[in-house]
Formats: structure tokens, sequence, C-alpha cells
């Protein structure tokens, strides 16, 4: 067959369009919605999807608006804080993830674009709303994200183009004395909506004498991304993960279909959908989660340094090996770990009293003491997890560049019953990385199945049921960082400073939440044994995969150019 001019160029047509479907649909594509189409979705929500400006257009003159000096400031002023984030319909609190295209400054005439910011936001007020935004991002092959506070360190609520449902006012909290649904359990619950934040949850919680699991930030959604990326909390060493909690969901399909989520019900979704991670499956709208007794609380910022880097290391290790008696009675220890002072920020101790706090602590003074260290121990009886609670943890600072390394640590080692790793070796691994970390966030919680109970049958890593520490570390990038500057110091953290505690962890994890965002072999760091089922499930309850996240459940099939989601050569 001879190859003639016509048909040359309707092969070339032919393999353009193919290779723009395989891509998002982006303004200026051919395919993107009409503005007499975003009018009838914006109709049919009730008035209520918003153009999207970003948060510091008010700093810039330009297209998006004008320079504005009061509001300019406030914004500057509160750049680091959490709550104006939360309260923008499409700002995050980690920067590196809009592309740093309009960021505070004092400079009007810098440009300000949205960058990786979405392009429309529905402010969701309703299950129809959210059943309105799948089936419109569906037929029009949008990229579709999903934002309750912007509590996100992997930029999975933003992105390039999109049309995001903010999910911030579905803030309702009921509860429910007498629970009966299709688990085994039965006892007090609550159903919460897909905003509630953990600081709504505790404050409800504790005005009917009852807590629930949630984390230790107070701007982190319960109901999304961390239940579903399994949720660790200052009560995990007491009644679990977060997503051992979790009780049924009502939960928004691909398909744009509302449905019960359940052991009864949609069974595949409740596994997956409780410690999977989250933008994957599904648009959580509200979900039932169990409540347990509030109790008064033990805190105690426990600290001691020393020049003395020898015996300082010992009294850190000392710590390390009495922290399984701690977790045993169902306590939670977050710590500063630098290399010559160490800093609890608290130990939390729900229901326990300060008395049998310090009983337990007393052969960790004794060896300190031995050291010739001296040790700050003032422990506080608070009446309830949130008088505890608000006193132990504060805001963190956010809008600023960092990355994170983290690793899942056995408790086996700190029991001297890893199979393969010492205690000395370990230490000697940690102690060399901390010198070029500077520091440790280190979470002393051991969530195991026992713990988190018959529920504890889902989707979390399986690493979280060994863990004795959740060990991790940030970094900081500077501001003016090309992205080839970006990987670089992603790659040197990640692998030149960090394989040496993967090596000594074999087989173990990280907290996908909290982890490296260049994570080598992510599928097994942040899922372990899980993932083949968890893809099984993504591919048959989204098979047009309507539904991605960066480093999620089938995101290998996809990749990310200029911000544009298309799907990756091989797939």
């Amino acid at each position: 067959m001879r190859l003639t001019p016509a048909l040359l160029a309707a092969v070339a047509a032919h393999t353009v369009a193919a290779t723009a479907s395989s891509c998002k649909t982006y303004p200026g594509d051919a395919g993107w919605p009409s503005e007499r189409q975003w009018g009838a979705l914006n109709k049919t929500v009730g008035g209520r999807l918003i153009a999207d400006v970003p948060l510091a257009a008010v700093c810039h003159d330009g297209p998006l608006g004008a320079y504005d000096a009061a509001a300019c400031a406030d914004v500057q002023e509160n750049w680091s804080k959490p709550w104006i984030h939360q309260d923008h319909p499409s700002s995050i609190m980690s920067p590196l993830f809009t592309n740093r295209t309009c960021l505070p400054t004092t400079d009007a005439s810098v440009p300000c674009t949205l960058g990786y910011a979405p392009e429309y936001v529905l402010n969701v007020t309703s299950a129809a709303d959210i059943q309105a935004g799948v089936n419109f991002a569906r037929t029009h092959n949008l990229r579709l994200v999903v934002k309750n506070t912007g509590h996100d360190f992997f930029g999975k609520s933003t992105g390039f183009g999109a049309l995001s449902l903010w999910t911030h006012h579905l803030r309702s909290v009921e509860f429910l004395d007498a629970y009966r649904g299709a688990t085994s359990y039965r006892g007090p619950a609550a159903r919460v909506g897909a905003g509630v934040r953990v600081t709504d949850a505790y404050h409800a919680a504790a005005a009917v004498g009852r807590v629930m699991v949630g984390g230790e930030q107070p701007t982190v959604g319960l109901a999304g991304g961390f239940t579903a990326g399994g949720g660790h909390s200052p009560l995990s060493s007491k009644y679990g993960m977060a997503a051992d909690q979790v009780l049924e969901l009502q939960v928004v399909t691909a398909d744009g279909v509302l449905r019960t989520v359940s052991q009864r019900e949609n069974a595949d979704l409740y596994w997956a959908m409780r410690g999977g991670g989250g933008g994957v499956f599904g648009v959580v709208v509200s979900m039932v989660v169990k409540t347990h007794p509030d109790t008064p609380v033990a805190t105690m910022p426990l600290t001691f340094a020393s020049n003395d880097t020898d015996a300082y290391w010992q009294g850190v290790r000392a710590f390390m090996e009495l922290s399984p008696k701690l977790t045993e009675r169902g306590i939670y220890t977050f710590s500063a770990i630098l290399a010559s002072s160490f800093s609890t920020q608290p130990i939390f101790a729900p229901d326990v009293s300060v008395a049998e706090l310090h009983k337990l602590l007393k052969p960790l003074y004794t060896k300190l003491e031995k050291l010739g260290i001296t040790y700050n121990a003032t422990a506080t009886q608070h009446p309830n997890l949130l008088s505890a609670w608000e006193a132990g943890f504060n805001a963190e600072v956010t809008g600023i560049y960092s990355g994170s390394v983290s690793r899942l640590v056995p408790q086996s080692i700190f029991k001297h019953a890893h199979p393969t790793t010492s205690m000395d070796t370990f230490m000697d691994v940690f102690r060399t990385a901390t010198d070029t970390l500077g520091y440790w966030a280190g979470f002393f919680i051991a969530p195991s199945h026992t713990v988190g109970g018959a529920l504890s049958d889902n989707a979390v890593n399986p690493a979280w049921r060994e863990a004795g520490l959740h060990a991790l570390a940030g970094y900081l990038i500077p501001e003016n960082s090309t992205a080839a500057e970006v990987a670089a110091l992603r790659e040197k953290y990640t692998v030149d400073v960090f394989q040496p505690v993967r090596d000594v962890t074999p087989g173990a994890g990280c907290y996908q939440s909290e982890g490296a965002y260049s994570e080598p072999n992510w599928h097994q760091a942040f899922h372990g044994s899980h993932y083949a089922r968890l893809a099984a499930v993504k591919k048959s309850r989204d098979p047009g995969s309507l539904f991605y996240a960066d480093k999620g459940v089938g995101s290998e099939e996809w990749t990310v150019s200029d911000g544009r989601l298309c799907k990756a050569s091989s797939y």
C-alpha cells in the first residue's frame, strides 16, 4: 500500500488524537468544558462553583486580581500558620507542590498564576454536590482532586487544571449511643462529616465524655487522607490506628454513586479505604467511628542533654529500650531527638496517673543518673484528653519548603528480639544518620493487631503492626531551588543518607502520609504485602482512573509533566 500524503496526514491525526486522549483534559484543549457547561455545573450545585484565585494573589497585580496592601499584609503575617490555608478553597500547607507561582511578596509586579492549583473549586455542602463534581469530571475527562484543610505533604489535594472538591464545610458530628451495624462492634460511636478536623472531633467528644482516635495536629481532617492512610494518633498505643476505628463510610465512587461501605456492603472498599491511602478509591462524605471513654491523661515534657556524646546516646538508647513497656501501657511519646539533646513533646499517657508514669520511667531516671546526665521530668495530670492535647501539642509551622524521610522501626529491635538487627547496630546507624539529618521526630507508638482489635483487618501497612517507633526526619529546601535542585536534595536525603536506616530494618516500611516523596520501591514501603490487593480494588472500582494521587495506588500508570497528568507510555 502506497503511503500517500492524505494517508500520512490521517495517521498523524489519529496519533495526535490518541496522545491527547491519554491525558486528562486541560484549559485550551479541544475537550475543555465550555463556559456554558461550567455554568450548568454551577447551577446544579447552587452557585458554589468557585473560579480559583490563589491565596497570595492579593500581593500581586495581574489577571488574577489587584494588589491589596492590607490583605497582602495579612497573608504575609499568617502564611506560616495552618488556619489561613485551611480556610481558603485551594491553598495547601506545603507550597512546594503549587509550583511556587503565586507566593507572598513585597513586589506587586511579580507575576501570579495558578501554577499547579486547580482551575475550579466546588464548595461541597452535600453528597449530591460531590456526585455532581465526580460526574462532571468523569464526563469531561478532567483531573479531580479533593481538599479539606490542605494538611497534606505529598501534594495530593492540588493539581494543575483540576476540578477540586472542597469538603471543608461537611462538619457535622453525631453521637450514636448504641451503634449496631455490619461489624461485631456494639456500643458508642460517632458519625463525622468529611470536613471534620481533629480539633472539632476532640472538642465534640469531650462534651459528651468520649474520645475519638484522631491525629496530633488540629488541622488534620479526620475522615479524609488521615484515616484513609492509616492515621497514627496519641491514642494509637491504646486503641490502634484511626483506620481501626471505622465502622462504616458513606462514599461517592468513580461512577458517581453514593454507597454505604461496610463489612456487609462493598466490603472490598471497606478494606481498602481503611489504610490504603487517600484520594484513590472514592470521595468520603462521612464515616462512623468507634468512640471510647474519656479518661484522665498524664503528660510529661521529659528532657535531657549532654556534651558527652557517648553518654548522651546511651541515654537515648535507654529510652528506646524502655519504650515497649510504655506502649504496652497505652502510652504515646512524641520526641525530638538531636545530636546532643532529647525531649519529649510530650509523653502522653491516657488513663495513667502521674505516680504510675514516674514508676514506669524509673529505670530511665536511674540510667541517666548513672551516666551523670541531668534531666527534667515534670509530669502533669489532666482531667481528660482534650485538656492534655491542648496543653501538649502546638500547631505546625506551614508554608515552608521541606522534604521528609521516615521509617517504621520494628519494636523487636528495642526488645533485642529482631532476627537480623541488634540494638548496637541500629544505634550506630541511627546516630550516624542524626549527624546529617540533625533532627528526628520520634513517635514511640505500637498499634498492633492486638491493640487495634477485630477491625484492624484492613489495608494499613503491615509494618505498623510490628512497629515501636515511627522515625521521621525533615530537611529544608532553599526557596529558590530549581526543580532539578529539589530532585537532587530528595535523592541525597532519601538514598544517600537514609538507605542505611532501611538496611537495618529489612522488610519494614514507612507511613505513607509522612514518607519520602522519592521513597524507593514505594509500593512495598507504603503498603507492604497489601499492594497487589489494593491495585485489584482500584482496577475494579475505578477502571478509568478518575481518582489519582501522587504515589497512591495505581499512580504508576500515570506521569506528570509540566503539571499535565498523562498515561505512562507502558500502560
